[in-house]
């Protein structure tokens, strides 16, 4: 009895996100320990159980072996191991002692509450998915593209680097955009769900010569070249804060002239690193909710309350509104639309709230985006109507 529940508070443990205090290698063989129980019992029982388990995963790991190799962590962890693990339960079933149903059971448990994370983190953030479509290679090609033609014809400089997160164990890509002229002004781009910087560098430096600033880019830990995995909402924000931390340091950044714009789920991001960590910066929030777990109830088919509940049992939140409200200066900006197709205005925007609304304590920190652009929710600022009065609101965040 009493092996059985350590052997249950084990996998509880190292399935949570207390893993991410694991050495980097450890983190990766976490899920399969859970799945190898689960799989030694699996084994035991009819084996055309076990040949049916072996198959599926066996035909996944293959193709993701052929296509990644070893380079994405997150097929490694997900799919790779725990295929090798079902395949050692064949051998493992013959020498290890069985262990009681009921821990089987609740290791099994786990191991669902655990997937059902996975595929919640990866419908919070499908760049995972899509950056499998489409290669590397190709956003190269797209970035030296953009890239080269800001340098040719603005006198930009354009240049990669890589940063160390927060808990040095994973390395972030970042891309920073300078201007010709010299500027205090810095911008710091928190992207939406399904961006990659190699996506949004042509967006993003629209916005910096808008507002006379430099411009930094970065991909979260498991995009592009940036190194690791994203398995809790809470790493949104700490490789957010260590870009921030790099260029700081690097840049001698004054933080009063560093502006944190965060789009849909960069949103939720930029709130809690500017109140967090960069409490003098200034913020922009474009198109974002509330929280997370408010962005979930227009998706899930679970009641408001309950999903609000359970949520960040699976992959943790992000609290926009509540960071929001911890910022004490007045150089913060919240940009919105009725119309947005992803952010439900009634249910989950953070503008929705009576604070913003007219006669409440932040309806003068509040632009309503206004025109039909193809996309209330991704269409660039420039293609509202009100674009102009969004900039000059937005220099006004800066120190004059």
């Amino acid at each position: 009895m009493i092996f059985g529940s350590a052997l249950v508070f084990l996998v509880a443990v190292i399935n949570s996100s207390a893993n991410r205090y694991l050495p980097a290698k450890l983190k990766l063989f976490a899920p399969s320990i859970g799945w190898f129980i689960t799989s030694v019992f699996i084994a035991r029982g009819p084996f055309v159980w076990y040949a049916c388990s072996l198959t599926i995963q066996g035909l996944f790991a293959t193709l993701l072996f052929m296509t990644l190799g070893f380079t994405s962590s997150l097929a490694l962890r997900a799919i790779i191991f725990p295929f090798l693990a079902t395949a050692a339960a064949a051998w493992a079933k013959k020498v290890l002692p069985p262990v009681e149903a009921w821990t089987t059971a609740a290791i099994a448990l786990v191991q669902i509450w655990s997937t059902l994370g996975g595929l919640i983190i990866h419908a919070c953030y499908p760049a995972n998915i899509l950056q499998i479509l489409e290669q590397q290679g190709e956003r190269n090609r797209r970035v030296r593209s953009v890239a080269g033609t800001l340098v040719r014809k603005k006198g930009k400089s354009v240049e990669g680097r890589t940063v160390p997160s927060l808990d040095g164990k994973s390395t972030l890509q970042t891309l920073v955009v300078k201007q010709a002229y010299t500027t205090p002004r810095w911008i710091l781009y928190c992207g939406g769900n399904a961006e990659f910087l190699e996506n949004s560098l042509k967006d993003i430096h629209v916005i910096s010569d808008a507002l006379k600033a430099h411009a930094i880019l970065y991909n979260p830990r498991g995009i592009g070249y940036s190194t690791g995995y994203l398995s809790h909402l809470g790493e949104f924000v700490e490789d957010a804060a260590a870009v921030a931390r790099a260029y700081i340091e690097e840049e001698k950044i004054d933080e009063k002239h560093l502006l944190f714009f965060g789009h849909s789920i960069g949103g939720g991001t930029a709130a809690q690193v500017v109140a967090e960590c960069y409490p003098h910066a200034s913020l922009v929030l474009d198109r974002t909710f509330s929280s997370m777990s408010d962005a979930a109830v227009a998706f899930s088919c679970l009641t408001p309350t309950v999903t609000r509940m359970i949520f960040p049992w699976f992959v943790g939140n992000l609290h926009t509104l509540v960071g929001w409200d911890k910022i004490k200066h007045s150089r913060k900006l919240v940009l919105y639309s009725q119309h947005d197709e992803m952010i439900n205005f009634s249910i989950s925007s953070i503008a929705r709230h009576p604070q913003f609304q007219k006669g409440g304590a932040d309806a003068d920190k509040v632009v309503e985006l206004l025109g039909a652009p193809p996309s209330y929710h991704n269409s660039l600022l420039n293609t509202f109507d009100n674009y102009e009065e969004v900039c000059l609101r937005m220099n006004w965040l800066f120190p004059t």
